[in-house]
């Protein structure tokens, strides 16, 4: 059996303290027993008594954090490099020290009467690599599929610029006016924020040249296509798995809409809590319509979730295509599997 390797993007990283793994397999659970989703409550963390209330000291803060990602590969577009130093992360945690706020790690937001988590502030290196893979152009327009903190939806906001627009989803009510109230306080416009189940979209305002989702999804909503612009770009965390004891694997794909398919283009390891509100319908796309390519590191790193594969047999998947709506993928596995035995 292959070691599991480091998730790509998070090297060195407990994936459950960054993609809360733990707790979404206890939501796995929850869904195939049917329970309804809890309301949960807001963190609020209480700023340590070292921590400093100024904002040139977060501006020195958030600029070693740029220059950390860019030193290590994660932001290579200066776009991305200018919509982080333009949007203060602390704006976006309220009662986070500085300190806290420019960690490159993930923060818990939200959590259930029973302490799991439902939402959290992304690792801003897991930001850059999403938003990198979106391709945003100024005058775009753009559907985000989790608002959470609302930080994303400002550097979104940034990146199309005064000439675009931006959309942000979320299914509760106190994570959409808190986002309001952090976009407000960081002097951000041009970001939408309204309440809904992210799987169906905005109709209202579609088709969008770009859409992002920052939750894990274990299928591909049809409303993200038929919302998606010709040629516009999607990008997803896809769930390989659900439930089970070991932690859920997820891979970041990126889509590009040709006619009425999707053309898989890019695969980046992560790991993210998972959508919430009604599970996304099983769309009516061909497995073809949703294929895309993998490399040698993305498979290696399916494989060892998925197979407990042997070296042959991982070679072996080197080339396969990928497809992402199940069992179209499972059998993918399983076919490249039984022609290359251990």
């Amino acid at each position: 059996m292959l070691p599991r390797p480091a998730s790509p993007n998070l090297p060195g990283k407990d994936p459950v303290h960054l993609g809360g793994a733990r707790f979404r397999t206890e939501w796995a659970r929850r869904r195939q027993r049917g329970d309804p989703a809890p309301a949960g409550r807001l963190v609020s963390v209480s700023a340590g008594a070292g921590a400093v209330d100024s904002e040139l000291e977060g501006r020195r803060l958030n600029e070693r954090l740029i220059a950390s990602l860019i030193d290590s590969g994660t932001i290579s577009q200066p776009a991305v490099a200018a919509a982080f130093r333009a949007t203060p992360r602390h704006h976006f945690l309220p009662g986070l020290s500085l300190a806290e706020a420019y960690a490159d790690e993930a923060v818990r937001t939200k959590t259930g009467d029973d302490g799991v988590a439902l939402s959290s502030a992304s690792q801003p290196a897991m930001v850059a690599i999403m938003l990198q893979q979106l391709q945003v152009e100024p005058g775009n327009s753009a559907l985000e599929v989790g608002t959470g903190t609302g930080y994303n939806a400002a550097l979104l906001a940034h990146l199309v610029g005064p000439t675009g627009y931006v959309v942000s989803l979320d299914v509760d009510e106190d994570l959409c006016a808190r986002a309001q109230e952090n976009l407000a306080r960081a002097g951000v416009s041009g970001a939408e924020v309204r309440r809904q189940d992210g799987a169906q979209g905005w109709p209202e305002r579609a088709p969008f040249d770009r859409i992002v989702v920052t939750a894990s999804a274990a299928d591909l909503s049809p409303q993200w296509l038929w919302q998606l612009h010709q040629g516009g770009r999607l990008v997803v965390p896809m769930a390989l798995l659900e439930g089970g004891e070991r932690p859920c694997p997820h891979l970041c794909a990126t889509f590009v809409r040709e006619a009425d398919r999707l053309r898989g283009e890019f695969l980046q390891g992560c790991g993210f809590l998972p959508l919430r509100g009604e599970l996304v319908p099983k769309s009516g796309l061909s497995g073809e319509g949703m294929e895309g390519e993998a490399d040698e590191s993305v498979l290696r790193t399916i494989s060892s979730y998925v197979l407990d594969a042997s070296p042959a047999v991982t070679e072996a998947l080197v080339g396969c295509r990928i497809f992402w709506r199940r069992p179209n993928f499972s059998f993918c596995l399983r076919r490249a599997t039984s022609r290359h035995p251990r």
